[in-house]
């Protein structure tokens, strides 16, 4: 499990470090959005690492997913019939 998590909280440092970044082209609510996100995400990977427990990994699964998509420019179209709220999550 440590592989996984470790490769997702350099994946979202990078997210981090693009949101912090002073010339990022970002509006500055994306940005905020970004940062909160790539943090929450980032402490939850390492609550895993310290205390694991799998099915704390079932919000990281959702956000990763709800970003690749609206990445793909699908904005979780394809995950609609996903019940879980990502909110729900905090």
């Amino acid at each position: 499990m440590e592989d996984p998590l470790s490769h997702n909280r350099q994946v979202w440092a990078i997210f981090l470090d693009a949101a912090t970044d002073p010339e990022s082209p970002l509006p500055q609510e994306t940005r905020a959005n970004m940062i909160g996100l790539s943090r929450f995400v980032i402490n939850q990977c390492m609550r895993i690492l310290f205390e694991p427990d799998p099915s704390k990994l079932d919000v990281l699964i959702e956000i990763n997913q709800h970003i690749a998509a609206g990445l793909r420019g699908r904005g979780g179209e394809e995950l609609a019939g996903d019940t879980r709220a990502v909110a729900a999550a905090g």
